[in-house]
């Protein structure tokens, strides 16, 4: 299946060599222990992430 949403909400990233697309709306229904452990630092992506959750939260 390939998603085509990209854009402010969605932002795509990029982990370990593998392009993905966060799905900010999805967020509040992962529990932290389903997460797993971590793996990487998208410390980078800070911004986008960031402007994805002002998005869904503010809708602004």
């Amino acid at each position: 299946m390939r998603i085509q949403c990209t854009g402010v909400l969605h932002p795509a990233l990029e982990l370990e060599g593998r392009k993905l697309l966060m799905l900010t709306q999805e967020l509040a229904g992962v529990s932290r222990q389903a997460l797993g452990e971590r793996v990487a630092n998208l410390a980078a992506e800070r911004a986008a992430i960031v402007a994805a959750l002002d998005l869904a939260l503010t809708g602004i």
